[in-house]
């Protein structure tokens, strides 16, 4: 007769996933573009950024790109208002 124990004062490493595969994907893109070399790093600064430690900056210069009127270059309008 064979008879098992269950060790149950430790703590094991291979918990189950909370997240879904699409959002694993997502993170992985998302840290090859955004320039990390640690994706240790990289998650932690995510996970900053949900809990309100850190926030994200908005430069005024890339709204000024983006728009249209203000870049008639980019949209190709001939004059900006």
């Amino acid at each position: 007769m064979l008879i098992t124990i269950k060790d149950t004062s430790h703590k094991h490493r291979n918990k189950p996933n909370h997240m879904s595969d699409t959002e694993i994907i997502v993170l992985l893109i998302l840290f090859h573009s955004g320039g990390f070399r640690c994706f240790k790093h990289y998650y932690q600064e995510i996970e900053d950024i949900k809990e309100g430690q850190k926030y994200m900056k908005v430069y005024k210069q890339m709204k000024m790109y983006n728009d249209p009127v203000l870049n008639p270059v980019l949209y190709g309008n001939s004059s900006a208002k």
